[in-house]
């Protein structure tokens, strides 16, 4: 609770400034005010905004995620400073040999967006304006606790956000796990990767997913839900639409959104058109 301050007879006052009624007074409270504007300059760390995992996830996921033996991972919003997140999330893929499947952001394009990285710069995750889940990484070199996917995805769900993509089957239905619903794949291709990416052929060619998350689930029952969830086979998988990534207007993005607002005819609109070309 904010306290009440008091004036120069002790009296309470309704204002939340002091009032300075002496020229010492004044002069020595800009010095303070100048010390403090100072000293923010010097340690921009002082512009993150550490988040409270109990004021993100609330008091009972928490209190979930502990029962399920989930580590909970201390983050800081740094959304005031995208180069911070940029240079841990490039540092990230470097050192994750997956980092790959991660596209490199710069600052500037992921400006405005919500910018969640550990205190230790170690993991992080943004989502979007538009509530797309992107950039989750995990710095093999410096990061200590593994198991941190529901952490962050819970995270991000509690920051906003609810809908992603993501390489392969099994991190497919590790996300449906959290509630997330797959609705459409596309193949692997290399121009879906990054310029200058080098894919490693260990991994195959797993096809990317677009998933989504129901608008009926809460923050406490992707959390309660989680590894209870019954989750599709390779096959249920394999037989989701096959739609269109790339250009410039993806159907696989298009179709995911629309059956997110729950437009189902657009969505088949969109399935049919799709078909229509690929056959012609």
């Amino acid at each position: 609770m904010e306290k009440t301050p008091e004036n120069n007879t002790g009296e309470k006052n309704g204002t939340p400034f002091d009032i300075l009624t002496q020229e010492e007074d004044f002069s020595e409270h800009m010095k303070q005010i100048e010390n403090e504007q100072n000293s923010d300059k010097a340690s921009p760390e002082k512009k993150t905004e550490e988040f409270n995992e109990e004021a993100i996830l609330g008091a009972e996921v928490c209190k979930i995620m502990e029962e399920k033996g989930l580590p909970i991972v201390d983050l800081e919003n740094v959304s005031a400073m995208p180069e911070v997140f940029s240079k841990a999330l490039n540092d990230g893929i470097d050192a994750n040999p997956h980092g790959v499947m991660v596209w490199r952001r710069t600052p500037e394009e992921i400006a405005g967006d919500t910018l969640l990285v550990s205190k230790d710069r170690s993991a992080g995750v943004r989502i979007g304006k538009d509530g797309e889940i992107g950039s989750l990484f995990r710095n093999l070199e410096t990061s200590t606790v593994k198991g941190i996917l529901p952490s962050m995805m819970l995270s991000a769900i509690g920051a906003g956000g609810i809908k992603g993509e993501c390489y392969g089957e099994n991190m497919m239905r590790q996300y449906m796990q959290l509630g997330f619903v797959p609705v459409a794949h596309t193949r692997w291709s290399k121009k879906d990767l990054q310029n200058g990416s080098t894919w490693n052929e260990d991994f195959g060619h797993p096809d990317m997913y677009f998933f989504f998350l129901p608008e009926n689930l809460s923050l406490e029952d992707c959390a309660r839900e989680y590894g209870d969830r019954p989750v599709l086979s390779d096959d249920d998988l394999e037989n989701l639409p096959i739609l269109g990534y790339d250009g410039e207007t993806p159907e696989a993005y298009a179709y995911r959104d629309a059956a997110l607002k729950g437009d189902l005819d657009n969505a088949r609109l969109i399935l049919e058109n799709f078909l229509k070309a690929s056959r012609s």
